[in-house]
């Protein structure tokens, strides 16, 4: 959505503002990552802050895998 010059990565489904909503509720809901959100161009987007010195790979291969759980489970039109 927006270019990356920090560890700051902003992104969306391809759907509408209510269903990014739900992504950002559930993968915060599971209290295993913690995501933002912000509006890019009107646009609801969901925000990745990956700067932490203790970051792993691990880490964000989680936050992949949590987001991508909690994505197929949302019904978009």
């Amino acid at each position: 959505m927006a270019a990356h010059p920090f560890s700051l990565v902003c992104f969306r489904l391809r759907a509408d503002d209510d269903a990014n909503a739900a992504l950002l509720a559930g993968v915060n809901g599971t209290g295993r990552v913690h995501l933002t959100h912000t509006r890019v161009a009107g646009r609801y987007t969901l925000r990745l802050a990956i700067g932490s010195p203790q970051s792993t790979e691990a880490h964000i291969d989680e936050a992949w895998r949590l987001l991508t759980e909690k994505a197929n489970t949302l019904q978009t039109p």
